[in-house]
This record gives C-alpha cells, structure tokens and sequence, in this order.
C-alpha cells in the first residue's frame, strides 16, 4: 500500500504507522523512508556528531511538527564515567520503548543507533560494560 500511494503521490500516514507500529525491525530494511521527527538534548560536539550521523541515514527527518510523523526522543546523560543514550520512537503508541544503551564514544556507537531506534541489538553491549565496570 505504501508503494502505492508514493507511485499516485498520495501521502497517506496510517500506512506508514501502521507497518512502523507492527513491524518496527524491518523499516531499516525497505527502501521506504518514513517520516520521523527528531527531539534531542545534544550538547557537546561529540553528541551533536552522532544527530548528524543520524540524519545521514535513510530516514525522511521532518521538521514541521504539523507533518504527520514518528517522534524520535534522544537523550544524552553520563554516570560516572559511562555515558549514555536514551532513546524512544513513538508514533500513535510505542513504536520503540525507552531503551538505554551505553557508549565509549560516538564512533563506537554511530552506525548502531539507526538500528537500535527500530529495536535492532543492543542485546551484547550491556552485557559487555557491565563486565567492564566490574572490573574497575
């Protein structure tokens, strides 16, 4: 139906919700690119380097908070010498439940986060800094 619409240039948002909704796993899969608007807290120039390696990727990011779309919430924070991000993708309901993930620095995390925003991973890197931190 999505194909459909774009080809008789239809903009027809339920579609889009609704495969996002069901099946959030496969979106960075298609060659569809769903509207998502974008919320963050990025400070520093490291966190703002990963938004923008974000937007790189093939996502249509809206601006007009009019435009019927996904909302994507990304926040940074650090506890004690871990940082992290906490993200959520909401869209009518709960595409993506609020999830943390833990970093190093922004090159080790970049190219996970278009993925993670769709619940892809995360399940091994947890694992790994708790280990880390039980270390210290």
């Amino acid at each position: 139906m999505i194909h459909c619409n774009e080809k008789l240039k239809i903009k027809e948002p339920k579609y889009y919700q609704l495969l996002m909704l069901t099946y959030p796993q496969l979106i960075p899969y298609t060659d569809i690119p769903f509207p998502i608007q974008l919320e963050s807290n990025a400070n520093t120039d490291e966190e703002k380097e990963l938004i923008n390696s974000l937007k790189k990727s093939n996502i249509h990011w809206v601006e007009n908070a009019k435009e019927p779309a996904a909302v994507l919430n990304i926040r940074f924070s650090k506890r004690g010498n871990i940082n992290y991000i906490n993200y959520k993708l909401n869209w009518g309901g709960v595409i993506t439940p609020e999830s943390e993930v833990p970093y190093k620095n922004i090159q080790s995390i970049q190219y996970e986060i278009p993925y993670l925003i769709f619940g892809i991973g995360n399940d091994d890197r947890n694992w790994n800094l708790n280990q880390e931190s039980k270390k210290k």
